[in-house]
């Protein structure tokens, strides 16, 4: 992976440590790949304290499983997990820090102690903490790429600073507990009323109930409109025929048709006589209506008895060509 790491050390004394030794140790450090950071995110660090910088002899140890890092910055408190005995920092005046990243390799011990025992006694103008990594005491100068990695003691504000890529990034210490709940405060004065909710859904419908009593019957309605004719039914079977009724009168007769082309020598006609040339072959009968009696008859022949109230016989003779 290439990892290395610079760290800033800050020792913090609790009511249990010796005087003038710390009894828990806040690490600040820059994880980086061949001088790039390493990516945001969690990763888990084990925490060794060496008396010298052999690495052989383990003073001390604990492991964070999950350490949040930003531009490559971490921060931790040894001893949180694993109590720091004051033993560990009798007769050295020097301690030695070294950081496994991930599982991988320890990286190369560095010192801690002249450091701290440096920022206890704010007097450091100037302090080595790792190879290639110097802090300065005063306010932050501009943060260039000509400094990227420099750490900063601003007397101004009292925190430590490092140059990142993303500019001054102070060192920040993991968040601690949340304190107590303060007491309730007083109620304050009742609100006004908010505006009227939207209204709900539409529940859904109940079970109908039961049938009322039927009511008195009302009065009739004014008739409606003839509604449209309905379609023609089937046709009926025919019916029996009836009785024959009473004749009708004689209606007006007609206008007399055109006379017709003559007919053949050889035909016959009626005349009240048969003239030359023709047989006669006897009378015969025929009714004619009796509004137009002598219109019809007279010319052909004679008249006879009434054959009804609207028709006479008539009898001509029957002349037929020789």
């Amino acid at each position: 992976m290439g990892i290395r790491f610079a760290f800033l050390a800050v020792f913090t004394a609790s009511a249990a440590a010796e005087a003038g030794v710390p009894s828990r140790l806040q690490v600040q450090g820059v994880l980086t790949t061949f001088g790039t950071p390493v990516p945001d995110g969690k990763h888990t660090l084990a925490f060794t304290l060496y008396p010298d910088p052999t690495g052989l002899v383990q003073a001390w140890s604990e492991v964070h499983a999950s350490v949040d890092t930003k531009d490559g910055v971490f921060s931790a408190i040894l001893g949180e997990l694993a109590t720091l005995d004051p033993e560990v920092f009798a007769g050295s005046d020097e301690l030695y820090l070294g950081v496994a990243v991930d599982g991988e390799e320890e990286l190369p011990p560095q010192p801690v102690g002249t450091v701290a025992f440096a920022f206890r006694a704010a007097r450091a103008d100037e302090a080595t903490v790792a190879r290639g990594l110097t802090i300065h005491a005063g306010p932050p100068e501009p943060c260039t790429a000509n400094n990227l990695g420099r750490f900063f003691l601003n007397t101004q504000d009292g925190f430590a600073h490092i140059c990142t890529s993303s500019g001054w990034s102070r060192f920040q210490g993991p968040k601690g507990d949340t304190g107590p709940a303060g007491a309730p405060g007083e109620k304050g004065d009742t609100g006004a009323p908010g505006a009227p909710g939207l209204p709900g859904a539409k529940g859904d419908r109940g079970d109908p109930g039961p049938q009322g009593n039927q009511g008195p019957q009302g009065s009739p309605g004014q008739q409606g409109s003839q509604g449209p004719q309905g379609n023609p039914g089937q046709q009926g079977s025919q019916g029996p025929q009836g009785s024959q009724g009473p004749q009708g009168s004689q209606g007006p007769q007609g206008n007399q048709g055109p006379q017709g082309d003559a007919g053949p020598t050889y035909g016959c006609f009626m005349r009240s006589s048969c003239p030359g040339g023709t047989t006669d072959r006897g009378q015969i009968g025929i009714i004619v209506p009796n509004g137009n009696f002598n219109a019809s008859c007279g010319a052909i022949g004679n008249g006879g008895s009434a054959f009804n109230d609207t028709w006479t016989w008539c009898h001509p003779r029957l002349c037929c060509a020789n």
